[in-house]
């Protein structure tokens, strides 16, 4: 497939507007290493799917169980930082083997090894959401939200109001988060730039506004 056909295929599925920022974003990408995302928050509003009985969903708070289960396919990143600040785990788990997983938290946390998003202590954020790529296909990212939503309302009282971001150059995700379920609010968007061997954040008036956004892993 030439570019030309993908930036039709784009316009068609996405419009012409996101599709035409998605390759301007592509093209700098070339020359310099960023993000440019919309900073989203869920609605609050239920929702409800049935879940599949044969790939159960369940929260793992054991740092050893979560990295001696893995599925062959799930890459062996240490999370053990994770579990030690209290952050949730919530797993699929197929055969007692554990094909998907996702971690949230109310801290701010690390977006790579220089930058962190930070948001209201009120809020969840979900992080290192990762499927087996034998079962990618069946959704079983969405059915971590139940169980994820339980969870966090058991330990809080209230149901969570959780903040996340999409890249502006995500076509698909952001298509995604305006057709597949409850729509999300928009709080602003957010920068990040390494330029020079240094990292550069700026973030809209609306998300510092809301109390989110980027910066430096070394502000606090």
């Amino acid at each position: 497939m030439t570019a030309e056909v993908g930036f039709i295929g784009d316009v068609k599925n996405y419009g012409l507007v996101p599709s035409l920022r998605a390759k301007f974003l592509h093209s700098l990408r070339r020359f310099f290493d960023f993000e440019f995302c919309v900073l989203l928050m869920n609605s609050g509003k239920p929702y409800e799917f049935d879940l599949p009985a044969e790939i159960p969903v369940e929260a793992v708070a054991c740092p050893e169980e979560f990295h001696t289960t893995l599925h062959e396919q799930v890459p062996e990143i240490d999370y053990a930082w994770a579990f030690k600040r209290g952050d949730q785990c919530i797993v699929n788990k197929h055969d007692g083997v554990i094909v998907g997983y996702e971690f949230s938290t109310n801290l701010p946390t690390p977006v790579n090894d220089g930058i962190e998003i930070f948001f209201p202590e009120w809020c969840g954020y979900g992080y290192a959401s990762f499927t087996a790529p034998a079962y990618r296909g069946q959704r079983l990212a969405k059915h971590r939200w139940p169980e994820s939503r339980r969870q966090k309302t058991l330990k809080h009282g209230t149901p969570p109001r959780e903040v996340f971001y999409i890249n502006l150059k995500n076509l698909a995700g952001l298509k995604s988060d305006a057709a597949d379920g409850v729509p999300s609010l928009r709080l602003g968007y957010g920068l990040w730039l390494r330029l020079f061997g240094r990292y550069w954040c700026w973030n809209s008036r609306a998300a510092r506004r809301n109390g989110i956004g980027f910066r430096s892993a070394h502000f606090r």
